[in-house]
C-alpha cells in the first residue's frame, strides 16, 4: 500500500522537531517549574572541581574484546546470568538493536530460581550454548549459585576482575579465559567490555555505540553549558518538581526499542539518589501497554507523579504500515463511529495519537511533564540515548548533594543473606 500525505497531516502526527540536527530534543514546555532562582554559576564551579566520571574517561580496549570473544562466536545460544548493572545495559542494546544484531538467542539470567534452570537446561544444549557470568566483585551470590548449575556441562566466559574475587579464582582454578570487567561501576558500563562484550557477540558495532555515547558526553557532560545541557535541565526539572511534592517519575515509553532501556533508568536512578530519605521513584512500561494499567495511576491516583514520556520520531513515508479495512466492514461501530474511521490511518501514527492523548490529557489536567523525541534506533541514537541517562543521573545525584557512584543500602542485604546461608550449612550438618 502506497500512502501520500500533506504536510498538515505529517504534522498533525508527529513531533514538530528538526531531528536532522539532534538526535535528542527534551520538550520541557509543560514541566512547571521555574529556574530563574536557581544558581547555575556556583553549581558550574561545583563541577569544575570534579574530575571526570569512570564511565566517560574509560577507554574500551577493542582489540582485548574481539580478541576474548571470537572464540566464542561459533555458539548459537548465550545465557547471561548478572544482576543489576551487569545485566541492564546489554539487555537494553539486545532490545534497541535488535535488527541489527545477529540470530544468536540470548538468555538474561537474574535469578537462582530452579524450575527456570531446569528449564533453560532442557532448551539450550552445551555444545550449542556459552554461559556468560557477570561480576565485578565476583561475590554475587545471585550470579555464583546459578552458575554452579552450568559450570560442569558448559563452556563458560566469566565478566570479572582478573586479580580478585571469587569468580576470578574459579576461573583460573578451571582454566576459562576471563573478559576483564573495569573499574566502572555496575550501572554505568554500558560502553565498557561489561555491555560491548555481549554486544561483540550479538554482532553489534560497539565502535559505532560508543562514537555516539562519546560525542554525546560533550554535550551533557561537566563543561557543557549548563543552560543548554539537555540531561542537567531534565535532572534540574525533576529535582525542582520533587521539592513540589513530585516523587514519583511515570516513564510510557512510546518505542518497544527503547522500552529496553527502563531497567537501566530504574537502577540509575534508584541506586544514586534513593539516599538519606531522598530521590525519586521512577516507573514506567513500553507504551502504549501502560496506558492500560498505569494511566489510571497517573491521571487518578496521588497528586505526586509528574510524567517523562519517552517517544521515537518518525516521519511520514511511502509504504507505510497502515489499517486496511475491507469494505464489508467499514459500516461496523467503533467507539462514537465506524471501523472506517480508521481506514488507511498508518500504524505508526496511531502510535503518535495515542501518546498526544496521554500527553494533552496531562497538560489539560495540569499535570507536569517532559517530552523526550529520539530521532531514531540507529547506534547514533542508542549511544546518545545511553549518555543521556548516565548524566542525567550524576547530576539528579549531585543537586540532591549525593554521591552518584554508591549504593551504601545495597550491601547490607546481601551480607544478611550470606549468613543466613551459613546457618543454614550448620543446621544441615
Amino acid at each position: 500500500m502506497t500512502l501520500y500525505f500533506s504536510q498538515e497531516l505529517v504534522n498533525l502526527c508527529y513531533n514538530v522537531f528538526n531531528m536532522s540536527k539532534n538526535v535528542i530534543v527534551i520538550d520541557a514546555r509543560y514541566a512547571k517549574v521555574d529556574t530563574k532562582k536557581f544558581n547555575f554559576g556556583a553549581f558550574k564551579k561545583r563541577l569544575a572541581k570534579l574530575e571526570l566520571p569512570s564511565f566517560q574517561t574509560h577507554k574500551p580496549n577493542y582489540n582485548k574484546i574481539a580478541r576474548t570473544c571470537k572464540p566464542y562466536q561459533k555458539y548459537k545460544n548465550i545465557i547471561v546470568i548478572a544482576n543489576g548493572g551487569s545485566r541492564t545495559s546489554a539487555l537494553a542494546y539486545y532490545q534497541a538493536l535488535q535488527t541489527k544484531r545477529n540470530k544468536k538467542d540470548v538468555f538474561f539470567l537474574s535469578t537462582m530460581e530452579p524450575q527456570l534452570i531446569t528449564e533453560l537446561k532442557k532448551k539450550y544444549r552445551p555444545k550449542d550454548t556459552l554461559v556468560m557470568p557477570i561480576s565485578k566483585s565476583g561475590t554475587n551470590l545471585d550470579v555464583l549459585e546459578p552458575l554452579t548449575a552450568f559450570w560442569d556441562e558448559y563452556k563458560i566466559l566469566p565478566v570479572t576482575s582478573p586479580h580478585k574475587g571469587t569468580l576470578c579464582e574459579v576461573a583460573k582454578k578451571r582454566k576459562w579465559d576471563i573478559l576483564e570487567h573495569p573499574e566502572v561501576g555496575g550501572r554505568y558500563s554500558g560502553r565498557s567490555e561489561c555491555a560491548y562484550g555481549i554486544a561483540y557477540l550479538m554482532g553489534l558495532d560497539i565502535k559505532a555505540i560508543d562514537k555516539a555515547a562519546n560525542i554525546a558526553y560533550k554535550d551533557y557532560g561537566y563543561r557543557a553549558n549548563l543552560k543548554q545541557n539537555q540531561a542537567f535541565l531534565s535532572a534540574l526539572y525533576c529535582y525542582l518538581l520533587e521539592r513540589k511534592g513530585y516523587t514519583e517519575i511515570f516513564a510510557p515509553i512510546y518505542s518497544f526499542e527503547y522500552a529496553g532501556f527502563l531497567p537501566l533508568m530504574i537502577q540509575l536512578i534508584h541506586e544514586s539518589t534513593g539516599k538519606g530519605g531522598r530521590g525519586q521513584t521512577i516507573f514506567g512500561d513500553m507504551a502504549p501497554e501502560s496506558q492500560h494499567h498505569t494511566n489510571q495511576r497517573f491521571f487518578g491516583g496521588r497528586k505526586n507523579v509528574l510524567g517523562f514520556f519517552i517517544v521515537n520520531d518518525r516521519f511520514m513515508q511511502q509504504n507505510k504500515m497502515a489499517n486496511k479495512i475491507p469494505e464489508d466492514l467499514r459500516d461496523v461501530p467503533l467507539r462514537d463511529g465506524i471501523l472506517s474511521d480508521i481506514h488507511k490511518v498508518p500504524f505508526d501514527a496511531g502510535l503518535h495519537f495515542d501518546y498526544q492523548g496521554v500527553r494533552e490529557n496531562a497538560e489539560a489536567r495540569g499535570i507536569p511533564h517532559i517530552v523526550m523525541t529520539v530521532k531514531d534506533t540507529s547506534y547514533e541514537s542508542v549511544g546518545w540515548f545511553l549518555s543521556f541517562w548516565h548524566y542525567f543521573t550524576v547530576y539528579s545525584a549531585l543537586l540532591r548533594n549525593q554521591n552518584p557512584f554508591d549504593q551504601p543500602e545495597v550491601e547490607a542485604a546481601k551480607q544478611i543473606s550470606f549468613e543466613k546461608r551459613i546457618k543454614f550449612q550448620a543446621l544441615k550438618d
